[in-house]
């Protein structure tokens, strides 16, 4: 993690554990503790979740904090659904920002490790399943849906089917938005999923990061705030949240308002 000065294999390793199709380690250096992950012994250790200890509602990674955009035009009493939690990183953040939260996590082992070395808050509603089981058997409406959904390293097969988005669609409130991480292989994978969406959803905007190799796709049946609309929310709002969104907001593109959708 460039920016931080922090290096995946450094710092204290305080947990190792061999899961279903991947290893696990957590570690810690001066006040940041980090859940890492690779597929072999001889695998590179990649980030999967990082916590700052010392102000555990900072969200570290950029593609963290762009998930939590609908703060500048969402009002209080949210209800959100985030797929994929991790270690909880979205769940300490939002804690005290009248957001209710449901939380879907595939492994069990997983939110053992959130709640035991990354302080999940103990309010979380905690679904132990995969995100296309939440999604097939809830009858629940969101305002907001996070999806943050990997294989290991790898992204869930369902981001590449057409049925995840239609169900996706039918647990989404008419107003209500979706911001789904990816790390795209190469630009054909991205299209693919671009164009899954369209046929879904008419709104569509995407946030790179010059640092990283995520992508957040923000998807919507109605209109996403413009920039200057962000802009001036963001402004109006700074003093309530732990960060500003401008640079965030300045990476936003739009894609054309698909009309006529089926």
């Amino acid at each position: 993690m460039d920016h931080l000065n922090i290096h995946v294999n450094e710092g204290q390793l305080i947990y190792k554990q061999s899961l279903s199709n991947t290893i696990a380690e957590v570690r810690e250096y001066k006040h940041y503790r980090w859940l890492a992950t690779k597929n072999t012994q001889q695998s590179p250790l990649v980030f999967q979740s990082i916590v700052n200890l010392d102000n555990p509602t900072e969200l570290v990674f950029p593609y963290t904090r762009t998930m939590t955009l609908f703060l500048l035009w969402k009002s209080t009493n949210i209800n959100l659904l985030n797929l994929g939690m991790g270690v909880g990183s979205i769940e300490l953040a939002l804690q005290h920002k009248h957001v209710n939260i449901t939380s879907v996590e595939q492994n069990s082992d997983i939110a053992e490790i959130a709640q035991k070395y990354f302080n999940l808050p103990k309010q979380v509603n905690l679904n132990i399943e995969t995100a296309e089981q939440f999604l097939k058997n809830t009858n629940q409406i969101f305002d907001v849906i996070l999806c943050d959904i990997f294989n290991s390293q790898d992204h869930s097969n369902c981001i590449f089917e057409l049925t995840f988005y239609k169900q996706l669609k039918q647990a989404l409130h008419i107003s209500g938005v979706i911001f789904l991480n990816l790390l795209p292989k190469n630009t054909t994978q991205l299209q693919h999923i671009l164009l899954l969406i369209r046929q879904v959803f008419n709104h569509v905007a995407l946030v790179e990061y010059p640092d990283h190799k995520n992508i957040v796709i923000i998807i919507s049946s109605k209109v996403i705030p413009n920039k200057q609309q962000l802009i001036d929310a963001n402004n109006k709002k700074l003093h309530q949240y732990f960060y500003d969104f401008t640079s965030i907001i300045s990476s936003t593109i739009y894609l054309p308002i698909k009309l006529n959708n089926s």
